[in-house]
């Protein structure tokens, strides 16, 4: 068998739809199914560019066929983001926050880099209508300068020159028109 053939095996192409019907990439069908290669290696497995042992590797898919990963266990999917558990948390809390009666809600997504915090606050933005503002570097050094950001990603064409007046009227612009601001 050679790395073309291995691509068109039977087995090979019904791990690839199961993975195509998951809606996952390589990196977590891998994880999920207990691949017993790294995903880069189940990439090359369906390209045909594979240049390890063939029957080594059909093996592998045939015991990753074996772990009995069901549609059922994927996660939902809703356009081109996959719902995993701390995006459903994150879009759960902020449907919350919006039938509170207090007007200090607030969601926190935290997570290390590369958890997928960019990621899950575009998907609010877009499910909930939200302002999408990203945080710089300069916000770290000057309170007016993330006030002025913030300001500017709502649609305030004002210049301040102090953070009071900042605050006052972005506050009253949200009192005037309430909506979900999410900042990256």
């Amino acid at each position: 068998m050679d790395k073309y053939e291995l691509s068109k095996s039977p087995d090979v192409l019904r791990l690839a739809d199961m993975q195509e019907e998951l809606h996952l990439n390589d990196k977590d069908f891998c994880r999920r199914v207990g691949f017993a290669l790294a995903a880069s290696s189940w990439g090359k497995i369906k390209a045909g560019t594979w240049s390890g042992n063939c029957e080594s590797a059909l093996q592998s898919v045939r015991q990753a066929l074996s772990s009995g990963l069901t549609r059922q266990d994927a996660p939902d999917v809703d356009g081109d983001t996959v719902l995993l558990p701390h995006v459903s948390l994150a879009a759960d809390a902020v449907a919350a926050a919006q039938c509170a009666q207090d007007e200090h809600r607030l969601v926190f997504v935290v997570g290390k880099t590369g958890a997928g915090k960019s990621k899950t606050a575009s998907y609010l933005s877009s499910k909930f209508g939200g302002t999408l503002i990203n945080a710089a570097p300069a916000w770290e050094k000057s309170y007016l300068h993330a006030l002025t950001s913030i300001g500017a990603g709502l649609g305030l064409a004002a210049s301040w020159y102090s953070a009071g007046a900042a605050e006052r009227d972005i506050l009253q612009s949200l009192q005037a028109a309430p909506r979900l601001i999410i900042i990256d």
